[in-house]
């Protein structure tokens, strides 16, 4: 029993790295040209978290038990968060921006008035 709540812990932190494997690789994705320094950032991280993983599994793999694939569902919940925090800031600042030429628009015919 011990060692089946052994791998169930270590399984369970398998998936946590997935989760950061995951999240880096689409926070890479997402930035734009010239953020090359943090591209390498992420890509050591990712890196890492590759490395932990497979130290991990070795000792699930070497207690005979399954190995976990996937990610966790708190991860699944964050990055799926993180998605519509972009796209609501995304929409802000559109919108920000429109009401901004709005009102450039009223001030500009404000002072050609004056």
């Amino acid at each position: 029993m011990e060692t089946k709540e052994s791998t169930g812990v270590l399984n369970d932190l398998i998936l946590i790295n997935n989760d950061r494997i995951e999240g880096y690789q689409k926070a890479k994705a997402e930035l734009n040209d010239g953020n090359e320094d943090l591209k390498a950032l992420f890509t050591d991280m990712i890196s890492e978290s590759h490395t932990l993983k497979m130290a991990l599994a070795t000792e699930v793999a070497a207690s005979g038990e399954d190995i976990e694939e996937g990610t966790t569902n708190s991860g699944k919940i964050y990055r799926a968060w993180m998605d519509v925090k972009a796209h609501v800031h995304s929409l802000i600042s559109q919108q920000k921006a429109t009401l901004r030429a709005s009102h450039d628009k009223i001030q500009a015919l404000r002072d050609a008035q004056a």
